[in-house]
């Protein structure tokens, strides 16, 4: 799942491409509710916050606030709990 469209479209089309029929792009926003669908597996590509990577890239730390890093983790939690449901 994803917010950009045209990423969703170019992975479909990577995935037409490659033969591979098994996976199927959402919407972060359109997800289905637990009762609708169920998979075997979910790819969640989350919105990263460099927090990993700090240490290497110093900019991160002026470039983003610990407000925006608390908000992109509660995004990362909310996706993966959609994603288990």
């Amino acid at each position: 799942s994803d917010i950009d469209v045209m990423r969703l479209e170019r992975v479909q089309e990577n995935c037409n491409r490659l033969g591979i029929s098994c996976a199927s792009t959402v919407s972060a926003d359109d997800l289905p509710s637990p009762d609708e669908k169920k998979y075997n597996r979910v790819l969640v590509d989350a919105p990263c916050s460099n927090s990993g990577v700090m240490r290497r890239r110093v900019d991160v730390r002026w470039r983003i606030s610990k407000e925006e890093i608390s908000a992109l983790h509660q995004t990362q939690f909310e996706l993966l709990q959609k994603a288990a449901a």
